[in-house]
């Protein structure tokens, strides 16, 4: 084909390694503006003078079990 293009489909499995994520799946939008990611036990704080926050994220789908925090 020649084009270059990569052919993707709806949802993918994607790695975020600098969040500490080796696989999840995206749901892929090319129209998008902005992007999200599910989270859950949302919690912000203070890092010395910073505002932070930690979330936690289920991984794998269907998993409830498997979770993994973030800060």
């Amino acid at each position: 084909m020649g084009n270059n293009l990569i052919q993707v489909g709806w949802r993918e499995w994607v790695a975020l390694p600098d969040l500490g994520i080796a696989t999840i799946k995206a749901k892929l939008d090319s129209g998008a503006r902005t992007s999200c990611i599910h989270a859950f036990y949302v919690e912000d704080f203070k890092k010395g003078s910073e505002d932070w926050v930690r979330f936690g994220v289920h991984p794998k789908q269907n998993d409830t079990a498997s979770e993994l925090v973030l800060l």
